[in-house]
């Protein structure tokens, strides 16, 4: 998850990838309509997360804005659910809206 994370950071600080090309990936992470796992979680909150889910495993990473503060989040789970992961999103973005 750790590279996950630096990833999306990159991404989201503009060392990796052209002004375009990084507004093509995080608009087509915007427009996700996925209403479970970080987006459920964070309410008020804009995301531009991926999730993921197979037999038993739930994962959901992404850049969490909320007001002026922005974070990157990624929750990868063997046997976690995205209630769960809702539930993290939740704990964490009441540390970091503050």
């Amino acid at each position: 998850s750790g590279e996950v994370g630096e990833l999306l950071v990159r991404i989201k600080k503009g060392h990796i990838l052209s002004d375009k090309t990084r507004r093509f990936v995080f608009d087509a992470m915007y427009q996700q309509n996925y209403s479970k796992g970080i987006p459920l979680g964070c309410t008020g909150c804009r995301t531009a997360n991926k999730s993921g889910e197979l037999s038993g495993v739930s994962h959901d990473a992404g850049v969490v804005t909320h007001g002026p503060n922005s974070y990157v989040l990624v929750v990868m789970s063997q046997g976690g659910t995205f209630e769960q992961i809702s539930d993290i999103t939740k704990l964490v973005d009441s540390r970091y809206s503050n």
